[in-house]
């Protein structure tokens, strides 16, 4: 009789190739996807994944721009934009163990095989010469990493833009590339602070908010709407476009709430003007932020005093953050923000720095500004200059 010592050893499982994994498992894969990136990127490995999925945009998707109503009689182009980060591959420049040198680019969802630098906190182009920046941007060798998305509300041509300027900030849900055009609901935080809603087909928005409330953001995570009003309450949006209560007020003092979600935290940057607070390391009319985490556990506002390797970046039509980690040689602890200053044509980028509470225009400290401009070496091999006839060279 065989004793335990005579057993045999099992042979280790050996994994299973890739291309030999059940057909089910990869489209289940696929079907997780929901970036024009990872969808474009998973189609291109070959025929039989190419046969797994749809384009990313099919024929019932919403085409942009969408065209959306204003009043009864007028109406405007929502248009959708995405801020990418950029990575070279580690086969192609540095071993794996050097810094990510990353850059963030926006791209017009429009057209996005021609690649137009815009700046990331607003919807205007960067112009620079056109012999110093590629035409076409060849994603090879690139790793390519959706932030986040945003829509901007756009008059016909010849049209002033008063008609437009109610709608401070509008989000689209569902946000994916695979959704039916009839699905989908527009929600907008107007300039007064009241907050509308439009489906798809509709002629008018309609109001979804109690009477009285100043809502000040709107975002979408996950699929769900979240919104904040003056006070810091966060409320979601129910299917039925009915507002939920999600957190006690943050009641703090400042101008105006800005919420961001971070690692599937719900925070708030609270903007302090110059009316406000008294800085006197500032001369914009920002003059502070501050920045508060949800603890949802116990259903209470912390603040945060140190974001560490994190940079907050508050646009015109959405706010997002990144970590320094992968941007080799930036700051962190930092807050990029846009402002129109007296005198001044067209709004600037400035940074508040989270550790003195000082504001300074982003252009003129380098390790702030080279997240967002010039395009690093494996971009542009040449140095891409502004161009100088253009009034939107600066940042």
């Amino acid at each position: 009789m065989a004793t335990g010592k005579d057993l045999p050893t099992p042979a280790p499982p050996q994994p299973t190739p890739w291309p030999d994994l059940p057909k089910e498992l990869w489209a289940s894969i696929g079907n997780r996807l929901d970036t024009r990136i990872d969808i474009t990127r998973f189609r291109g490995v070959c025929s039989a994944w190419r046969s797994l999925l749809s384009p990313p945009l099919s024929s019932n998707s919403p085409q942009f721009p969408l065209r959306i109503p204003l009043s009864r009689r007028t109406s405007a182009n929502l248009a959708r934009f995405t801020v990418y980060r950029l990575q070279p591959s580690f086969s192609c420049t540095n071993p794996p163990a050097s810094p990510p040198e990353g850059w963030l680019i926006k791209v017009d969802e429009r057209n996005p095989a021609s690649i137009r630098p815009i700046n990331p906190l607003s919807s205007l182009p960067i112009h620079c010469k056109r012999s110093s920046f590629p035409k076409v941007l060849s994603l090879m060798g690139i790793r390519v990493t959706e932030v986040c998305k945003e829509y901007v509300v756009e008059s016909d041509p010849g049209e002033t833009r008063a008609d437009i300027s109610s709608l401070a900030k509008v989000v689209l849900c569902p946000d994916s590339l695979c959704c039916d055009e009839n699905d989908c609901v527009a929600f907008a935080v107007t300039r007064n602070g009241s907050l509308m809603y439009w489906r798809y087909g509709d002629d008018r928005w309609r109001d979804s908010a109690e009477k009285g409330n100043r809502y000040d953001d709107i975002v979408i995570g996950d699929g769900q709407v979240y919104v904040v009003d003056r006070l810091g309450t966060v409320y979601w949006v129910d299917p039925y476009c009915r507002m939920v209560q999600f957190s006690p007020p943050m009641c703090g003092g400042g101008t105006k709430k800005h919420l961001l979600l971070v690692c599937g935290d719900i925070c708030v940057v609270d903007r302090y003007d110059q009316e406000n607070c008294h800085n006197p390391n500032c001369y914009a009319e920002v003059a502070h932020f501050k920045v508060y985490r949800l603890d949802q556990e116990w259903g209470k506002w912390d603040e945060v005093k140190d974001l560490e390797d994190l940079v907050v970046f508050i646009g015109e039509n959405s706010s997002f953050c990144v970590s320094v980690k992968e941007f080799s040689g930036c700051i962190g602890n930092c807050i990029y923000f846009i402002e129109q200053r007296g005198g001044l044509r067209l709004p600037k980028v400035y940074v508040f720095n989270m550790r003195d509470h000082s504001i300074k225009r982003v252009i003129s400290i380098p390790d702030y500004w080279k997240i967002l401009w010039p395009p690093p070496s494996w971009i542009t091999p040449t140095p891409c200059l502004g161009d100088p006839n253009s009034q939107y060279q600066n940042f």
